[in-house]
């Protein structure tokens, strides 16, 4: 994944396989997978994190923005999915459309 302001590029394997540009400018990009539990592995999901929002993309296709805390930073992968670093402690997000929650 290459990141630059709002511009992103995913490849895989020397192919380009999604290029567009972010509605706000990309403060991080990082993947990690959402249990659907369903038993199966589960796919990996790019998040893009902004000042304000979340936005996830699956290999599928599928998109979810979620909003973002102001005192959230940095984000985590994790099995469970993704941990979310706030002032008031430690929350994980296990589904892109689920609220993340303090652990």
């Amino acid at each position: 994944v290459y990141v630059r302001g709002r511009h992103v590029v995913w490849s895989a394997g020397g192919c380009v396989r999604v290029r567009f540009t972010a509605p706000e400018p990309v403060r991080q990009a990082l993947w990690c997978r959402f249990d659907d539990g369903d038993g199966s592995t589960p796919e990996p999901t790019l998040c893009l994190r902004h000042d304000a929002a979340l936005t996830t993309y699956a290999p599928s296709g599928a998109s979810h923005t979620m909003p973002l805390n102001r005192d959230q930073r940095d984000l985590r992968a994790c099995a469970a999915g993704l941990l979310v670093p706030t002032k008031r402690g430690l929350a994980a997000l296990t589904h892109p459309l689920d609220k993340a929650e303090l652990v």
